[in-house]
């Protein structure tokens, strides 16, 4: 092995293969390798090894050999000879241009040969110019060789732009972006594109739409956008949350201002399966989606459907931010407090619907005696029939006004449960503990309701019974007045003395009995229902403020599926009109410009021109006059 100290490092020589060697030329390169500070005086050998860079240098001579040339050598002559040279020369005099791109490259761990497929203009561009380019790319942004590599490889165009392109695109992110200078490396080693987008036709469009039409203030946090087409990608994925998932423009602009990097995101496979499953098998409200637009960026199979199941088992409804972000560890802490929280809760509502059951099945027993008080004439049938109706009506009374006070307890527990973390206000188990409260306050009302009709049906049909026993007495019919006062006085016999100083007392008597039966028993149910009506009067203000929300939120929740899938159906439908209009419309515009075709080609304006300047030549007799110009008079005498 010779050694030749005295030459600069990091040269090249070439020298005569051997017969063992598997390449034609052998490769020597001096470069300086990390040694311990004791050598570092010695002298810098060069060892004949084969290299990554004699590698790609062999690739080129495979390229020279079937024909491929490089811009400044004949196709007579190979770009590395393969005949054995004289004692060994430096490259940089014999070798080609092409050679020298690939060695300068691979210093900065650039291979050049397969970015020659995919970029073919990197032949024909200038050593000097790629130089430049990258020293101004190390130097001004400044990009280490490992950065270099990914961005050559990614963007190979950004090689054969011409500087000045280079440099306007980093001023505009510097003067127009707002990007700050010490963030310029990380800028373009996220979006290696902005480097080869021009400015004018790209980057500055792009940049007044995020601004103006989406309202993004600080354009320089999100400059990975700016390389994107507004047509070809911002505007379809708002198309779609407008007509697909059905959320108004101003909302629609709110969500991608909330969340820019949306339109990154593939409508077929990101969108639209997370926002089926989002609808159909979690059963949120799109104002969720709004708040947070982030959902889009979670995994569907590793995040949101493990954690959504997860919710289901333990019988929680976490919020979306809650339900995502949250580590796995502060995960299950969150639904064990919610779920500790929550079982007290739920066993309650679930002891107050049996109440409620219980009061509705009082309720019905009620009913059935009071028909069945309509067929009794005996006094002490309908004196049995009046405790029985007494005790049902005791016994309602008394669940009332325990459900009123279990309710009060619930309120203190959700205010209570409002202090937990993650379960604040405006939560979605805050509002699930609300609307449940709510459900059971409705119910309650209409059990009001039901006992205070059947009060008023038991009242009306007491004093038509008043009326006839009148009348069946005296012969004659009672005014309202007379009623009122009979039925609030409660003397039964008064209007019975005709009867008995005609037939006597004994005949009437059992007659008397019963009304009087009658009278005390309706007085005492109507006293106690009007009781019972009292204890739910309390609520009734706030059952009758929150009805209507709660038949909102019921509403929404019950035709939430049915919503999104008619209006599918009509923006297809849609759609397809759309099309059909447009297809129409094309065929009309062609058959009036067929129209207009056949009437030019009919009337030929331009034979009937050609025509007059034919007749004033043949006219003139001169050959040689052009068509356009008239023949002269004719001369007299």
């Amino acid at each position: 092995m010779e050694v030749w100290s005295s030459l600069p490092l990091n040269h090249l020589f070439i020298l005569p293969s051997s017969s063992k060697s598997h390449f034609p030329v052998t490769i020597i390169r001096c470069c300086s390798t990390t040694t311990t500070s004791a050598a570092r005086g010695r002298r810098y050998s060069a060892v004949a090894t084969t290299t990554t860079t004699s590698i790609r240098l062999q690739k080129v001579e495979e390229l020279n050999s079937n024909g491929f040339e490089s811009p400044k050598t004949s196709s007579k002559t190979a770009l590395i000879s393969p005949k054995p040279s004289p004692p060994p020369t430096p490259v940089t005099n014999t070798n080609t241009e092409l050679q020298e791109k690939v060695i300068y490259l691979d210093s900065f761990g650039i291979d050049l040969i397969p970015l020659l497929t995919t970029h073919p203009p990197l032949i024909s561009t200038s050593l000097s110019d790629i130089k430049s380019t990258i020293s101004f790319l190390s130097t001004t942004i400044p990009l280490a060789p490992p950065a270099l590599e990914r961005l050559v490889s990614i963007c190979p165009e950004v090689l054969t732009l011409p500087l000045p392109s280079i440099i306007s695109t980093i001023t505009f992110l510097l003067r127009e972006a707002h990007v700050r200078s010490q963030h310029l490396r990380r800028v373009i080693h996220r979006r290696p594109r902005l480097l080869v987008s021009d400015v004018k036709s790209r980057l500055r469009p792009t940049m007044y739409f995020l601004q103006g039409t989406i309202g993004i203030s600080d354009i320089s946090k999100h400059t990975h956008l700016l390389s994107s087409s507004v047509e070809d990608k911002f505007l379809p994925r708002i198309e779609y949350f407008r007509e697909n998932i059905g959320i108004s423009y101003d909302d629609t602009m709110l969500v991608f201002r909330r969340f820019p990097s949306l339109f990154c995101y593939s409508i077929k496979e990101n969108l639209e399966p997370k926002f089926n499953f989002f609808v159909v098998e979690m059963g949120r409200d799109l104002k969720e989606l709004v708040e947070f637009p982030q959902y889009f960026s979670f995994s569907l199979e590793n995040r949101i459907k493990p954690r959504h199941l997860r919710c289901l088992e333990k019988g929680v409804c976490l919020p979306l931010p809650a339900m995502l972000r949250l580590s796995e560890k502060r995960l299950l802490e969150r639904l064990d407090v919610c779920v500790d929280s929550s079982l007290p809760f739920f066993e309650d509502v679930e002891s107050i619907k049996e109440e409620l059951k219980v009061l509705e099945n009082l309720h019905h027993q009620l009913q059935t005696s009071h028909e069945q008080s309509k067929t009794l004439h005996n006094a002490k049938s309908v004196k049995e029939l009046r405790a029985k109706m007494d005790n049902h009506v005791s016994v309602s009374l008394k669940k009332a006004k325990k459900i009123k006070v279990r309710l009060e307890a619930l309120d203190r527990s959700n205010a209570a449960n409002r202090s937990l973390p993650g379960c604040g206000p405006g939560s979605s188990s805050d509002r699930t503990r609300t609307s449940v409260v709510n459900g059971l306050r409705k119910k309650l009302s209409d059990a009001m309701n039901s006992f205070n009709d059947l009060r008023n049906k038991m009242s009306s049909e007491y004093r038509e019974t008043v009326t006839r026993r009148y009348y069946t007495v005296t012969g004659e019919n009672p005014d309202e007045g007379l009623v009122d006062s009979l039925i609030s006085s409660g003397q039964s016999e008064t209007f019975l003395q005709k009867a008995i100083q005609e037939q006597g007392r004994g005949q009437v008597m059992d007659t008397i009995m019963e009304i009087q039966e009658r009278h005390d028993a309706v007085k005492e149910i109507e006293r106690n229902l009007k009781e019972l009506h009292q204890v739910f009067m309390d609520m009734a203000v706030l059952v009758e403020s929150q009805g209507e929300q709660l038949d909102d939120i019921e509403n929404q929740v019950n035709r939430a599926s049915s919503f999104v899938n008619r209006g599918t159906t009509h923006l297809q439908v849609a759609r397809k009109h759309q099309k059909n209009t447009r297809k129409w419309a094309c065929f009309g515009i062609i058959l009036v410009l067929i129209v207009i075709m056949i009437i030019i080609l009919s009337i030929r304006p331009w034979e009937s021109n050609g025509g007059g300047g034919g007749g004033g030549n043949s006219n003139g007799g001169n050959s040689n006059t052009t068509p356009s110009v008239a023949p002269p008079p004719p001369a007299t005498g």
